[in-house]
């Protein structure tokens, strides 16, 4: 059997990432370990090096990856609220805040 799972966060850290993936993968040897889990994870504002990081930190390592997916932006985020924007506005949608780049 293939599970997929997928974790999307604009608001972990890389210790809570760890500490998340490091879960699942302690529940999948203890209780799935004739299963195969697969797991993506997007954090838009976590660089390769950091994800790279973090992934290859498991333990027991996965039989595959670390994969690392970059996404070209299409949204920024706000320095006031965090939220994000399209790209070709100059002040925050939510808050009116003015926005970098």
């Amino acid at each position: 059997m293939k599970i997929n799972m997928s974790i999307k966060s604009e608001q972990l850290n890389k210790e809570d990432l760890r500490a998340l993936l490091q879960a699942v993968r302690d529940c999948e040897m203890s209780t799935f370990r004739e299963k195969e889990i697969y797991v993506s994870v997007e954090v838009p504002d976590m660089s390769s090096a950091d994800m790279t990081d973090v992934l290859k930190s498991i333990k027991p390592p996965y039989d595959y990856g670390p994969v690392i997916f970059k996404y070209v932006d299409k949204e920024k985020s706000c320095p006031n609220c965090g939220k994000l924007s399209p790209l070709d506005v100059s002040r925050c949608i939510h808050c009116g805040a003015t926005l970098r780049g």
